[in-house]
């Protein structure tokens, strides 16, 4: 009897060994691990607003006696600052802020994102000047209220008002270096619009 009693035991321990791989072998995955579909990448700032030097920022505006100001202000969240305009826009003119930038690299985002309100609420011109320094704009309306605003570059549209002296036609856009941002008052009258930190935008 003991050696059909082992031939048993033995038996059991073979049919062990074919079921348990399956069981106990999978290989682990990677620790910390995602796949691309998954994986989403974190926004970077562009623009805080914190301390803007001289020759960075300015005003322009038409020769019908439309004028803007800017001065810094308390942003959309605490600790944050914005960048306000004040403003006032006669019938049929313009104006608007620009802003130089440096180290903007936008190759690889779908496009910039901030908040932004006004008073009163109305349109505003965005406009970017990509590596080639060709002037894009796309245009957003702003409430009373903080309000994010999202600008996917393949939004923008070459401006058919104005081009730098200085730009290469004739290119697809390069987003690799951004040479500058403007923002233009749309709304005729005495307005303030604020924006908020700028940031890339890497969301579907």
């Amino acid at each position: 009897m003991a050696p059909m009693k082992n031939l048993r035991s033995l038996s059991t321990v073979l049919l062990a060994l074919i079921v348990l791989p399956s069981c106990l072998l999978q290989p682990r995955p990677a620790p910390n691990t995602a796949s691309s579909e998954t994986r989403t990448k974190k926004a970077l700032p562009l623009e805080r607003w914190q301390v803007v030097g001289g020759g960075m920022l300015g005003t322009a505006s038409d020769t019908k006696g439309s004028k803007m100001s800017w001065r810094l202000d308390d942003g959309p969240k605490r600790g944050q600052k914005a960048l306000l305009l004040e403003y006032q826009l006669k019938p049929g003119g313009w104006c608007g802020a620009w802003h130089t930038t440096e180290n903007v690299n936008l190759g690889k985002s779908n496009g910039i994102k901030f908040m932004a309100r006004a008073e009163p609420p109305g349109t505003v011109q965005f406009s970017m000047t990509d590596a080639n320094k060709v002037s894009y704009v796309a245009a957003f309306q702003t409430s009373k209220e903080w309000k994010e605003v999202r600008i996917p570059l393949a939004a923008l549209d070459k401006n058919a008002n104005f081009q730098p002296p200085d730009s290469v036609q004739g290119k697809p856009a390069d987003w690799s270096r951004v040479q500058s941002m403007n923002f233009d008052a749309r709304s005729e009258g005495d307005g303030k619009i604020w924006i908020g930190p700028v940031q890339t935008d890497d969301g579907e």
